[in-house]
């Protein structure tokens, strides 16, 4: 086999495994920062134009329903009450682009419950990628606060794993 159509076998499997890293990072699970935006940013730009065209792809391929966004705001008028439906309408809206809503239905999630942990981490992704650094790191700090009370240790490393990359970038 030659050196070009190695180097083209090589290229798919990296742009492959580039674009599960892309979709891992995007899904709505919270995952470890190092997946995220500290991974995303140790790549060089050639490879950072595979994830940002991985990423296009994924949306292309998934794109956020007007009907189930629908769907889950008709179950919030049915239960007002209930933190996982509007966390799950924050996070379609953040997948649909609408971060600056998104950052609003986020910051009142919290204000009525502030042991909602997944909002401090989702939250201050959406502030960082504001440039909203300050913020997305109060928020971080927060969360992590929240996670001593709840005993959550998993999510405190997130949340300070999160915060030392916004520091380094500051």
């Amino acid at each position: 086999m030659d050196s070009l159509a190695l180097f083209k076998i090589n290229k798919d499997r990296l742009a492959m495994d580039l674009s599960v890293k892309w979709c891992n990072w995007m899904a709505l699970v919270s995952r470890p920062v190092r997946h995220g935006l500290a991974h995303y940013r140790s790549f060089p730009p050639p490879y950072r134009k595979l994830l940002d065209d991985a990423y296009v792809e994924h949306k292309t391929a998934f794109p956020m329903s007007a009907e189930r966004l629908e769907q889950l705001r008709a179950m919030l008028a049915d239960e007002p009450g209930d933190l996982f439906l509007r966390y799950a309408i924050a996070l379609e809206l953040k997948r649909a682009g609408n971060m600056e809503q998104a950052i609003i239905d986020l910051e009142a999630i919290l204000a009525d419950d502030p042991k909602h942990i997944a909002s401090y981490y989702q939250l201050a992704l959406l502030l960082a990628e504001f440039g909203r650094a300050q913020e997305a790191i109060s928020t971080c700090e927060a969360g992590a606060m929240q996670c001593l009370v709840t005993n959550d240790r998993k999510a405190r490393q997130e949340l300070q794993e999160l915060i030392s990359t916004l520091k380094e970038d500051l």
